[in-house]
């Protein structure tokens, strides 16, 4: 992804797009308060929608927002979590006839 990502822009620029996320989960949830209450257990497909969108939205910008340009810094894993290729070399295969009783 190269270093762009790494400038001041970029981190002003992910947290502007974090606060719009942050913005739009507040109208649909907003939009969803405004609407008529229905039937007590029989939320409609709109309902659904604007309540799933709200919670996403909300997630995403609360993410973005708060690391900006940290979100893409690398971490550093365990050697216990890590993928080794010598390990899958030496999977043991079993012959499924033989690991499966009979009756």
């Amino acid at each position: 992804m190269g270093k762009r990502h790494r400038s001041w822009k970029a981190d002003l620029g992910l947290r502007a797009v974090g606060l719009a996320c942050c913005a739009l989960a507040y109208a649909a949830i907003a939009q969803l308060f405004a609407a008529p209450p229905t039937a007590l257990g029989t939320p409609d497909l709109s309902a659904l929608a604007f309540a799933a969108g709200g919670l996403l939205s909300a997630s995403i910008g609360v993410a973005i927002t708060f690391w900006g340009k940290h979100l893409f810094d690398e971490v550093t894993v365990s050697a216990r979590w890590r993928r080794s290729t010598a390990s899958s070399a030496r999977r043991i295969h079993v012959d499924a006839s033989t690991a499966l009783p009979t009756v």
